[in-house]
């Protein structure tokens, strides 16, 4: 398995790289333009940490939180909770999930909405980016999976075909 900063932020393909740090680059920006100074950042899904350990360079008083069941140990400069149940004992200023929706099955995003829903602040702000899945970019990023990743076949030549050309959403995959 290919670690996740290597199919992101360090991928060795050059499109995959500037698309990922671009993305990275436009979180920046939305945090800090709506994290309180001392507010209070959950950040689901954080995986390894990196964007709350961005976003600490640039609001050192804020109470960053990160929830990742499949991580264990401390955050560098930031909270990590494994359990759901830990992420609900806090009020936040500010909810993001980048790049993780899209991997929860539905009931699991329905626990991120009622989780957000019932933690976030009266004037708190949520921001959620998924990877577009539809059009032309859905081509490039296949090569990206199939030959730089090694990643197993997802999608039937005619689904790949029908998304990326004619726009017709392709059934969402599951596998492992």
């Amino acid at each position: 398995m290919v670690a996740y900063d290597r199919q992101t932020y360090n991928a060795p393909n050059p499109m995959a790289r500037l698309a990922h740090r671009a993305r990275y680059g436009n979180a920046d920006r939305l945090i800090a333009k709506y994290l309180k100074p001392d507010g209070v950042m959950l950040d689901y899904g954080c995986g390894d940490g990196r964007m709350l350990r961005r976003v600490r360079e640039f609001a050192p008083a804020a109470d960053l939180i990160g929830y990742e069941p499949l991580m264990q140990g401390e955050g560098e400069g930031y909270r990590r909770f494994t359990h759901e149940e830990d992420a609900r004992g806090c009020r936040y200023d500010l909810v993001t999930a980048f790049e993780v929706l899209e991997h929860l099955l539905p009931e699991d995003i329905g626990k991120f909405v009622t989780l957000t829903k019932d933690t976030i602040k009266a004037d708190g702000r949520v921001i959620i980016s998924v990877p577009i899945m539809l059009g032309p970019v859905l081509i490039p990023k296949v090569i990206n999976a199939q030959f730089i990743r090694k990643s197993a076949w997802k999608y039937s030549f005619s689904e790949l075909v029908r998304g990326a050309i004619f726009l017709k959403p392709v059934p969402r995959y599951h596998g492992s």
